[in-house]
């Protein structure tokens, strides 16, 4: 031990601080903290500590209270009962299966420099909860808020507000219908990537207002899709006419395959509405056995790649990917 601190210290501060930054604030506070005066100040003198927190119990309060202030990004699990208050300089938030006690916290006051937010499952306690966080997520309830993952199993309700969260640029959700989409495009201006499933492949009739900042797009299917039903998505698209990468996951039966030779694979739509358009992905997941894809449906697959590229014709870079489901 004392061969590795020597050697330890013998790294000039660059160094140190690089190698520093990617560990764990916990196991680096426990690792060297008080060793001497030097290893103290460069603990404090980083910018970027990350502290990952899956228990925590208020004994520990005390052990872990020098390193609260310097904390730039906190991972909470289920089990870290914890006091937002006492990190006042966190950038970036990730609650891995947050609890109500932890969700009940976020208020502007408490994480008003925030940046990035990420929420994982829930459910139960956490649909609760959901409303009052979207109100705040969407009204610029944290105005510095870049990048937010607010993955539910819910569908989500977006409340329209005339408060704009103009900061927000990046943004992944589950479940949403077409009306919380388009809320989620007038309350985010400046949105630059946005990622959600279709519920349903269904939509409320309501006006139709572009976004003309929204350049990457990711759509889910999460059920089974007639491949009649492209007008459904007609409208997703032509709200944003400035977009240059679009890329979609869709689920079907493997019986169904033959139907996809036919298939425009968006081709319309996007000549209609994305003039702008550089890359397009189609990911196809087919729900059957291995034995549904051998012999005849290998040609068809190949024959339906050879037709999304022909359809697509080189106008921007496209590619058709094929996952089998069992």
């Amino acid at each position: 031990m004392n061969n590795n601190l020597s050697c330890l210290e013998d790294l000039p501060n660059e160094i140190l601080c690089d190698i520093l930054k990617y560990l764990d604030a916990f196991d680096l506070f426990q690792a060297i903290h008080n060793l001497n005066f030097r290893f103290n100040g460069l603990i404090r003198s980083l910018q970027y500590l990350c502290l990952t927190l899956l228990k925590f119990h208020p004994f520990e309060t005390n052990y872990c209270k020098n390193l609260m202030p310097n904390i730039y990004t906190l991972k909470l699990g289920y089990k870290a009962n914890i006091n937002l208050s006492d990190f006042p300089n966190i950038r970036r938030l990730e609650f891995l299966v947050p609890s109500y006690e932890q969700l009940k916290q976020l208020e502007s006051n408490v994480c008003y420099y925030l940046e990035y937010l990420s929420i994982g499952y829930k459910h139960i306690l956490f649909a609760n909860e959901l409303p009052n966080l979207c109100k705040k997520i969407f009204s610029n309830g944290f105005p510095y808020l870049k990048s937010c993952d607010l993955f539910e199993p819910k569908i989500i309700y977006i409340p329209l507000t005339s408060i704009k969260s103009a900061e927000l640029h990046f943004l992944r959700v589950d479940h949403i219908t077409f009306s919380t989409y388009q809320t989620i495009l007038l309350t985010c201006p400046n949105l630059n990537f946005l990622q959600f499933t279709i519920y349903f492949p269904w939509k409320e009739a309501c006006f139709i207002k572009e976004h003309f900042n929204l350049q990457r797009l990711i759509i889910k299917f999460e059920d089974i899709v007639s491949l009649d039903n492209n007008f459904h998505i007609n409208d997703y698209i032509s709200c944003v006419p400035a977009l240059k990468q679009l890329i979609i996951y869709q689920m079907n039966y493997a019986f169904n395959i033959k139907k996809y030779l036919k298939y425009d694979w968006f081709a319309l739509i996007i000549n209609q509405h994305l003039p702008l358009l550089q890359q397009f992905q189609f990911h196809l997941s087919f729900i059957g056995t291995k034995k549904s894809f051998q012999f005849d449906n290998k040609s068809i697959l190949n024959h339906m790649i050879e037709n999304f590229k022909n359809i697509h014709n080189n106008r921007y870079r496209s590619k058709l990917n094929f996952n089998i489901l069992q």
